[in-house]
């Protein structure tokens, strides 16, 4: 495990956000040099490092170990930290690893050491490996959309990009990203209104898929439902909250023009208890503030389109939509308005809808797009990724099971995720590719109070190289 931690400190110390992965890739080439691996970057955010295979194993069928470079990166607002230049400040707390004030990048960079030192453990009995590591993939499993059908040539793929030690995922759900965009005629605001920032903070946050079923606040649309409480004229000037798709947005904020500020204020602690009501259990630090700012009046939405907003916003479908028959705790179908953003008259909204029935992802995409319409909005919806389907009935599967139940002495739960996995793209580009997703269990992913469960690296570690010995 510590070797493990050793290499993964080292990744943590490299800006990886999605979107800015070009010097991840270039430490992974740097990494292949220097021990005379052969690779192939494919100039489209995927690398591919080819590591033989152990003497005697070399007819064996190869054997893919896929991870992705990219994190989501978030952190608490009164921490300073650069994303593009810092590296992150790791903390051992018992046996969990998490990170100052951000997210820890366990969610893939655990994978990523994994596969490294599997490659470089010259003690472990191996078949030829490709190490394949994507980009993007929190934005869309973007680089895997762009994976040549002919880059590969293993037989077998393990995602390294699951999150619950003892768990092997089989299958996922489909995405459908909604992106709404609308620029609002300005107006100047009277002068006898009075600017108001609005915040709320402190909401636990977590995965849009994994997590949603779990009825955490989404700051944002508790900020808007606030306004709606207000029940008074105002312009909106600004809001933001969220600033990830796939993720529960934890703060938000707004700036109004009131011409009550009293009320603002009487009516925060109002929603404060409404709050501390609802959400005592998952989100106990949520907290919402009211301050009366000087500034000077800006150009604002007028009371009408104000109104309108609100009021469409409050519509928007979010959360489990529907859990699966008859399976505990089992989603089927959710949606997450992940960004909100409005500056100066422009206007953007994103939801990622999830499922693994296709007619429900087309009704609940159907109803933001009514929504976009009631708006005069423009909408673009896009279909982020398939799902995964696989016959499970295959001899890796069977093999994998039976190997994980002989090291570990209990037998594997088997899965279908309501995250995304890029095993959805692959298959489709390798249709005989058998495929199975593990990984060490992490908690709170895609918000900063992400962790690593530290025992659980071991299991899975342990566990892959004997897979990777006896398959």
């Amino acid at each position: 495990m510590e070797k493990v931690l050793k290499i993964f400190k080292q990744i943590s110390t490299i800006p990886r956000c999605s979107g800015n992965c070009n010097g991840i890739i270039e430490w992974l080439k740097v990494w292949a040099k220097d021990r005379n691996y052969n690779y192939i970057n494919d100039g489209q955010g995927n690398i591919v490092i080819q590591i033989p295979a152990s003497e005697g194993r070399e007819a064996d069928v190869g054997i893919i170990l896929q991870s992705h470079v990219d994190m989501v990166c978030q952190k608490d607002k009164n921490i300073k930290f650069d994303f593009n230049k810092d590296s992150i400040q790791l903390i051992t707390d018992g046996d969990w690893l998490t990170a100052k004030g951000t997210t820890l990048g366990a969610d893939n960079g655990i994978g990523m050491a994994i596969s490294l030192l599997i490659a470089d453990d010259n003690q472990i009995s191996k078949p030829s490996l490709e190490l394949l590591f994507t980009s993007d993939e929190e934005i869309g499993l973007i680089s895997a959309s762009k994976l040549s059908s002919n880059l590969l040539t293993g037989k077998l793929l393990i995602n390294l990009d699951s999150e619950d030690d003892g768990v092997f995922t089989v299958g996922c759900a489909a995405a459908i990203r909604s992106d709404i965009e609308k620029t609002f005629q300005l107006c100047s605001v009277p002068a006898n209104f009075s600017a108001v920032r609005i915040k709320i903070e402190g909401g636990k946050g977590g995965h849009s898929g994994i997590d949603i079923n779990k009825n955490r606040a989404n700051s944002l649309l508790e900020l808007i439902r606030f306004i709606d409480f207000l029940e008074m004229d105002l312009f909106f000037s600004e809001i933001s909250g969220g600033n990830a798709d796939n993720a529960i947005p934890r703060e938000a904020e707004c700036l109004i023009f009131t011409k009550d500020t009293s009320k603002v204020e009487r009516k925060a602690g109002d929603f404060q208890e409404i709050l501390q009501n609802e959400y005592s259990q998952t989100d106990p630090n949520l907290r919402l503030t009211s301050e009366v700012q000087k500034t000077n009046l800006p150009k604002a939405l007028s009371i009408k389109d104000s109104k309108r907003l609100v009021d469409i916003i409050n519509l928007f479908p979010n959360g489990v939509y529907k859990m699966i028959p008859n399976l505990n705790n089992k989603i089927q179908t959710s949606t997450n308005v992940g960004i909100l953003n409005l500056t100066n008259g422009r206007l953007q909204v994103t939801e990622l809808t999830r499922s693994t029935v296709e007619s429900e992802t087309k009704f609940v995409t159907s109803k933001i797009k009514i929504l976009a319409r009631f708006l005069d909005a423009k909408i673009n919806q896009n279909k982020n990724y398939p799902p995964w389907n696989q016959d499970l009935n295959n001899n890796f599967l069977t093999r994998a099971c039976k190997i994980y139940e002989m090291k570990m002495k209990r037998k594997p739960e088997i899965e279908i995720t309501h995250g995304g996995l890029e095993c959805a793209i692959i298959g489709k580009k390798y249709p005989d590719l058998k495929m199975i997703s593990i990984g060490p269990t992490i908690v709170a992913s895609h918000s900063p109070s992400e962790k690593v469960f530290l025992p659980s690296i071991k299991n899975v570690y342990g566990y892959l190289t004997e897979l990777l010995k006896e398959i």
